[in-house]
């Protein structure tokens, strides 16, 4: 369900609040609870760079982990990880609400991003797996820029 719309010019603006309108028409009944609506700022999501990259690793651990006997794929990795360092939220769909949900990588920014590949980075060294380490991906510029 989409929750957010972004509006990056001013003309664009009042199509997106009738398209909103229309979308919260759709699913929100209003009996007893009113909808809030919030602006802030937009962030840049996570790059498709560093998507890659946490890809990559979660395959690199999916094999690496197997070839120990523990049969894993990428997708089983990336849940652990979602789970281990973003952990887990409440998701509110007008009165339902659905407990303890994994928190999703598509919501993060760059940072948050970067900091969950920084996480799974030593979390993957730490028990041996062999990583893949893309130097000209936008993480690795990122990390070579900091330490500079």
């Amino acid at each position: 369900m989409m929750t957010s719309i972004v509006v990056r010019k001013p003309e664009d603006l009042e199509p997106a609040m009738a398209a909103l309108a229309k979308r919260i028409l759709g699913f929100w009944d209003f009996a007893g609870q009113p909808v809030e609506i919030e602006y802030k700022p937009a962030v840049d999501r996570r790059s498709l760079s560093q998507n890659a990259q946490f890809w990559a690793i979660c395959e690199d651990c999916a094999e690496h982990f197997s070839g120990k006997g523990r049969h894993t794929t990428r997708d089983e990795m990336h849940d652990l990880f979602c789970y281990m360092f973003l952990g887990t939220a409440d998701i509110v769909i007008g009165k339902t609400v659905i407990p303890q949900q994994m928190r999703r990588t598509s919501k993060l920014d760059k940072g948050e991003f970067s900091h969950l590949l920084n996480e799974v980075i030593c979390w993957a060294l730490d028990k041996g797996v062999p990583i893949r380490n893309p130097h000209d991906g936008e993480f690795m510029q990122a990390q070579r820029e900091a330490s500079a």
